[in-house]
């Protein structure tokens, strides 16, 4: 999990986003009784996370998701494969390649 913007620049102030990124090293199954796809697991793990960032009063520290390759298109957590291929030689909008400034690693394996 990696933070964003003021998140990620730790500068987080009143009514401040969250903005966080969730990337999965890569595809495969997850083991258990009903095995889902890596993909389906951490969109799952996403949204509960999202989920249990409460705050007292509406607009005060809102989860943003919307900082991730695609956008509102792609998936809510992506894999670093997809992660490398958007960001890659192709150049996104500069306003995405600046939002990755601020990029730093706050939850989960620090390799993956």
């Amino acid at each position: 999990m990696f933070g964003l913007g003021k998140l990620g620049g730790v500068a987080l102030g009143y009514a401040s986003d969250i903005k966080l990124l969730l990337l999965y090293s890569s595809g495969g199954r997850t083991s258990g009784p009903e095995p889902i796809n890596n993909a389906t697991f951490y969109e799952h793990l996403t949204r509960q996370t999202a989920g249990l960032i409460r705050t007292k009063r509406e607009g005060i520290f809102q989860v943003d998701l919307r900082l991730r390759p695609y956008g509102r298109d792609g998936p809510l957590a992506c894999s670093l494969e997809q992660f490398r291929t958007y960001y890659g030689p192709q150049e996104p909008h500069p306003f995405e390649t600046l939002a990755l400034v601020r990029l730093r690693w706050i939850a989960g394996e620090d390799a993956i």
